[in-house]
């Protein structure tokens, strides 16, 4: 994030980015397995709190790559989704028109490591503001709560996906599979920790090897039972 939006390397790194999203456009157009575009996971992060930029000096680096590559992408393939993160809330991002963006998506995470447990109501209530901002917001455009984890205590998970649904907020957990058994973090979990692999290093074949022997796993079944109440 850091090279990517600040220092010198900046311009050359985000041209390379453009390029990749207009490659992954021109591969994947036309294909109705792929719900959409998430053009950047969690854009500057952490970073922006020691970057000594301004929020409004951020949001315009931000809102500039993502226009540039919604054009990009847009040149090549004009069906798909593309959706745009915030880090973290509604304020950082901007009205759709101002841009002429269509067939775009918002999308949100959410976590809160402090209740943990949701012993004092902190999770659902967090949960609460975020929606409560969004709703503020009013952006016309869908919403995607696109990670968030309510952690070990289930009657958090009903209440926090009750309070998505009602909200009319798409949303998909984090994760799908972990690498290990990792309790409500995954809805799978493989049967065993897996290695990690170099992936500049490795070759092809090694690495199409390697994950080919990933293909066992253990299902979440009291998570799976509490999501799919909410399907």
């Amino acid at each position: 994030a850091s090279k990517f939006f600040f220092g010198d390397s900046a311009p050359q790194n985000q041209e390379k980015y453009y390029e990749l999203w207009e490659t992954i456009a021109a591969h994947y157009k036309g294909n109705p397995a792929v719900a959409g575009y998430d053009l950047l996971n969690e854009p500057y992060c952490t970073y922006r709190y020691n970057s000594g930029i301004s929020d409004e000096e951020l949001h315009a680096l931000l809102w500039n790559v993502y226009d540039k590559a919604y054009k990009t992408i847009r040149a090549v393939d004009p069906d798909h989704i593309i959706i745009m993160e915030a880090t973290w809330n509604p304020v950082d991002l901007p009205e759709p028109e101002t841009y002429g963006w269509e067939n775009i998506m918002y999308e949100y995470h959410n976590y809160l490591y402090d209740d943990y447990e949701n012993a004092q109501g902190k999770q659902i209530a967090n949960m609460e503001d975020k929606l409560g901002a969004i709703a503020d917001a009013d952006f016309p455009v869908p919403t995607l709560m696109g990670e968030f984890c309510y952690f070990n205590n289930y009657s958090a998970w009903d209440k926090g996906l009750s309070l998505l649904n009602k909200a009319g907020v798409n949303w998909t957990t984090w994760t799908y599979k972990t690498i290990a058994d990792y309790g409500n973090w995954g809805i799978y979990h493989h049967s065993k920790t897996i290695g990690k692999i170099n992936l500049e290093r490795t070759s092809f074949d090694a690495i199409k090897k390697f994950w080919s022997t990933m293909d066992k796993e253990i299902p979440n079944t009291e998570l799976i039972r509490v999501l799919k109440k909410y399907m």
